[in-house]
Parts: structure tokens; C-alpha cells; sequence
């Protein structure tokens, strides 16, 4: 489910900036197996979305994920990849936006392929009398020479620290249908 879920949460900040949306099926060839693409007044981005699992924390494992990933993705328009983060790792090492920083740097040098790399890690928080709140927050790293520039960056998240609740949304909806929220003791 998790990888889903970042695949939907990906397509749908495209959504929110007006791309159409094209699902692949898998095709297990190199160049050719990323997830979806999207389209918007005629500009084209690839977008391989991938989620981390949540085993010990090691250096390694981001850039030998991106640099599988890339191998992913066709060289014949602009590329993003999306990098789900999970929650046990954020509490592992206390400097992300150093380590983070670092990483991209070394994988933007060694390729051109990928334009954009986002990290979206997970968040979790018990809030008592309501239930757990997921947050996920976003780090874009956006190439600074790739093979192809795209027009529209309008897919990026915000980068500031605003927090915006969404429960009210069809994606909810579904997911609260799918895992109905538990009642709490006093029948809420």
C-alpha cells in the first residue's frame, strides 16, 4: 500500500497543477519501466515514484535507489523521481537536508537524465482524541544543467512549512473506505 500511496500522493500534486496524467503498466525493460507520465501544453515529464522500505537506515541505500531508479526512466524527455522516505529513518540521522543535499549533488553529477529528485518523508504523530496524522514533508533538489529543461516547475511542492490539513478530499474518502477510521471509546 505504501507504494501506492506515493504514487497517487506524486500524481496528484501533477494534478493539482493542471498535467494530464498517463498510467503505464510495468514493462521490466530498461528505459522504459517508470511509472506514469504527464502531460501539459504539450511539454512532457516522466516520473518514476518509488517507496523506501523501512529497514535500518544506511547511507547507501538513497543513491543506489535513485541510480536504479534513473536507469528506469527513458532518455528522451525531462525526468522526475520521487523518493518516499520512511518514518523510522527521520528519527536515524539528525542533518537530512545536509545528507540529502549531498546525495543529489553526487547523482546530478554523475547523471542528466533525472531533472528533479523530491524525497517525501513520512511523518507520523499521534494526536490524542482524534488518531494519527500523517504528514508528509517534501524536499525538492531540481538539477542545475540536465539533458532536457521543462517550461512548467508548477508541480513542486511549496517549500515552506505551512501545513495544510486535507481530510475532506476524494483521496480520503477512498482511503477511509478502504480502512474505515476506528471509533474511540466514548462512540466517536
Amino acid at each position: 500500500m505504501r507504494g501506492a500511496f506515493h504514487e497517487a500522493f506524486a500524481a496528484r500534486l501533477f494534478i493539482d497543477a493542471q498535467y494530464e496524467i498517463h498510467a503505464r503498466p510495468e514493462t521490466y525493460v530498461k528505459g522504459q519501466d517508470f511509472d506514469f507520465y504527464v502531460v501539459k501544453d504539450g511539454d512532457r515529464l516522466n516520473v518514476e515514484v518509488t517507496a523506501l522500505e523501512a529497514k535500518k537506515f544506511s547511507a547507501k541505500t538513497i543513491p543506489n535507489s535513485l541510480n536504479q531508479k534513473r536507469k528506469q526512466l527513458p532518455d528522451t524527455a525531462p525526468a522526475i523521481v520521487f523518493v518516499g522516505i520512511p518514518n523510522e529513518w527521520t528519527n536515524e540521522l539528525h542533518d537530512w537536508d545536509a545528507y540529502l543535499s549531498k546525495v543529489t549533488s553526487d547523482f546530478f553529477r554523475g547523471s542528466q537524465r533525472v531533472n528533479t529528485v523530491i524525497f517525501l518523508a513520512e511523518q507520523i504523530f499521534p494526536i490524542p482524541g482524534i488518531g494519527i496524522v500523517l504528514l508528509m514533508a517534501q524536499k525538492s533538489y531540481i538539477h542545475p544543467r540536465p539533458r532536457m529543461r521543462t517550461n512548467d516547475m508548477g508541480f513542486l511542492p511549496p517549500q515552506t512549512s505551512e501545513l495544510r490539513l486535507a481530510r475532506d478530499s476524494e483521496f480520503f474518502r477512498w482511503i477511509d473506505y478502504i480502512v474505515p477510521p476506528m471509533e474511540s471509546s466514548d462512540g466517536r
